[in-house]
């Protein structure tokens, strides 16, 4: 299903990323009662991932969209929307780019910068842009 991130799609990159000599296989059956859904409505292309394993949180960068998951229940903590403007768009589609599907700022980058920030790229309608973000404090 393209668009929709799931902790069983999650759950073999960030345990292999925690414990990277310490594999265990397990069976959907076993995962079935851990299994967590996420989706936003209109988003998708889930694809860039950061764990920030001393704040417990798990940064997803999307089309247009960063999210903050709890990485102890998989919940949103947090949502920035990054849009590409409408001029930007509007260039990318005279430069010949798909509308339906180009002309959107994909995240691309998701890299900690300090205790603070986060330093994030993202394709910006084929005009590439980078910005810093105040990341979140750990949850409580």
């Amino acid at each position: 299903m393209a668009g929709i991130l799931t902790l069983k799609s999650l759950f073999s990159f960030c345990f292999l990323l925690l414990h990277p000599f310490n594999v265990a296989f397990l069976s959907l059956a076993e995962l079935k009662d851990v299994m967590r859904h996420f989706s936003s409505v209109g988003v998708s292309n889930y694809t860039t991932l950061t764990l920030a394993d001393s704040d417990g949180l798990l940064y997803i960068g999307a089309r247009e969209a960063i999210f903050a998951l709890s990485t102890s229940n998989m919940e949103l903590q947090d949502m920035i929307l990054w849009e590409a403007p409408a001029e930007k768009k509007t260039e990318c589609i005279q430069k010949g780019k798909s509308n339906q599907t180009d002309c959107f700022n994909y995240i691309r980058l998701l890299q900690p910068y300090n205790s603070s920030h986060m330093y994030t790229c993202g394709t910006y309608a084929f005009q590439p842009k980078c910005a810093y973000i105040v990341i979140m404090p750990p949850p409580s």
